[in-house]
């Protein structure tokens, strides 16, 4: 069985600062092969709970949902399996358990910083090491990986079809770079 080393992480959210609105929390552990993404998190959140924390939305991007696909619309604001922030939060604590893989996110900043400030929000402590927090969008603006077709699977904008598209395309990319493994030292 090949060890999954990475997790891509996607998040839909109300605003594009730390402390904005989290309206969904996907995320996939994968190899670098191409073994099938198997290892899946998906997590809808009740809004109301963000905003009884002091989270605060964007009006921009209250305005961009306005303009997203119907199913990408009805799955971040109306999925009857959303939950508070923090059990969301520790479901995904439990999730990702003590494995010591890499974090993705597009950017780093934004999917890893906006759960962190989740995290921080209701007091809790993040399970993934800040040293490897890794950065999807700075890959796939590298030379020769900009022709490298993103595949979109499922509904965009849904956290985890999201998450699962990125890895796949990820993936796509180390092969078409040649790169082999991922260094995960400070």
């Amino acid at each position: 069985m090949t060890e999954l080393t990475e997790v891509m992480l996607d998040l839909e959210t109300l605003g594009t600062a730390p402390y904005s609105p989290v309206l969904a929390i996907g995320a996939c552990a994968f190899a670098l092969d191409d073994s099938p993404i198997t290892d899946v998190f998906y997590q809808a959140i009740d809004l109301e709970s963000c905003l009884e924390l002091g989270m605060r939305p964007s009006s921009s991007t209250i305005k961009w949902w306005m303009q997203q696909e119907e199913a990408a619309r009805v799955q971040a604001f109306n999925d009857i399996k959303q939950v508070k922030l923090s059990l969301a939060l520790d479901a995904f604590t439990d999730w990702w358990g003590s494995r010591p893989m890499s974090m993705w996110g597009n950017s780093a900043r934004f999917d890893c910083g906006l759960l962190e400030a989740a995290y921080r929000t209701c007091g809790k402590e993040l399970p993934w090491d800040w040293f490897k927090e890794r950065c999807y969008r700075t890959l796939k603006n590298l030379p020769g990986a900009r022709s490298v077709a993103l595949q979109r699977q499922g509904t965009h904008h849904n956290a985890l079809d999201d998450a699962v598209s990125q890895a796949q395309h990820l993936r796509d990319i180390y092969r078409a770079l040649g790169l082999s493994t991922i260094t995960t030292s400070v």
